[in-house]
């Protein structure tokens, strides 16, 4: 998350605009491939293994559509955005909407690794997996809505330091995204 963050900030410093995301994101997962790739034990052959491959996309196939799906949302803001707006326009919501991925996915990603196996394991007992799915989205509002809350307050001057003059138009996009977010966080990524 680091490289990614760093890398989608560095880009947009040097104000390659939209595409600093994607340039980012190719940054980001380059240097993971690699680390894993160098990591992984037993070591990672290049020979295919065409038998597994028809398997694993056999078994997967729910999984991927999910998952375009999944992406097809998440990026429905930036095309209608597009139609109606300038590049200049979809490259700051692009921008502020990459930020606030970055503060909010960590938190709800880690805590939704810890709590979906919890909850697996009480999903059968109704009252219990109510009362514990209750806590978590407590623990997500006392967690995640103060820290968004701040954030918003403060992006104004936050971004007049941290980046260019050119930025400052994200600074009031960040913080409508990030209040936004930290809502629909509630709904416990992975459920």
């Amino acid at each position: 998350a680091f490289v990614h963050t760093s890398s989608i900030v560095t880009f947009a410093y040097f104000d390659f605009g939209a595409a600093s995301l994607i340039m980012g994101l190719l940054c980001g997962a380059s240097v993971r491939l690699v680390l894993l790739t160098i990591w992984t034990r037993p070591s990672i052959s290049l020979k295919p293994c065409m038998d597994k491959i028809r398997n694993l996309f056999l078994d997967s196939m729910r999984l991927m559509g999910n998952g375009i799906l999944l992406i097809l949302t998440a990026q429905a803001g930036s095309f209608i955005l597009g139609i109606f707006h300038s590049t200049r326009m979809v490259g700051y919501y692009f921008f502020a909407s990459s930020l606030t991925i970055q503060i909010l996915l960590p938190l709800t990603e880690t805590t939704g690794s810890v709590f979906f196996p919890i909850l697996s394991r009480i999903s059968k007992q109704k009252q219990r997996y109510h009362a514990a799915f209750k806590r978590i989205l407590r623990c997500y509002a006392g967690l995640i809505m103060p820290i968004a809350l701040c954030l918003s307050l403060i992006s104004v001057p936050l971004f007049d330091i941290l980046f260019p003059e050119r930025w400052a138009p994200v600074a009031i996009i960040f913080s409508v995204l990030i209040n936004g977010e930290s809502m629909a966080c509630m709904r416990i990524r992975g459920f």
